[in-house]
């Protein structure tokens, strides 16, 4: 009975086994979303992203020619675009048509700014000529410092 006993507590370890992983290991962040409607003809929209995080900004897209373009003036030394925006489809909505697509514009945040101002402008070219915006968007972004310590489990 003594050697089952013995091999019974053995198998279950002593304090002194070796320490083991974190239970939870970082795994990769997800971006900060913001998505925009197509109800007004301009839009605010905000959002606080931390440095070292990315920011996708999803506008509306309909297949009318218009397509968004960042601002000229929106240029950021804390937001790093990533590419070219995206085309992204809409998922089927409950009668199984599909929702309008999105147009997706990433930003990989690179230093604190209180107060990124990115202008969105929904626009026509046609001919070399660009035309007036039909929509806007001004999103305001705060760039935080990146949070300090282990992750929460």
């Amino acid at each position: 009975m003594l050697p089952l006993m013995m091999a019974f507590i053995l198998s279950f370890g002593t304090s002194q086994d070796p320490p083991s992983a974190p239970p939870h290991p970082p795994g990769p962040k997800h971006p900060v979303v913001v998505k925009v409607g197509f109800d007004d003809k301009s839009s605010k929209v905000s959002a606080r992203v931390a440095v070292g995080d990315t920011l996708q900004v999803e506008l509306p897209f309909l297949s009318n020619g218009y397509i968004w373009e960042l601002s000229a003036d929106s240029i950021s030394k804390s937001l790093k675009r990533r590419g070219d925006p995206k085309l992204v489809p809409g998922c089927p909505g409950p009668d199984g048509k599909p929702a309008p697509r999105s147009m997706v514009f990433a930003f990989e945040a690179v230093s604190v700014d209180p107060t990124v101002r990115l202008k969105f402008e929904y626009v026509r070219r046609f001919g070399g000529k660009r035309s007036e915006p039909a929509r806007t968007v001004d999103a305001l972004i705060r760039v935080l410092e990146a949070p300090q310590g282990p992750p929460a489990p």
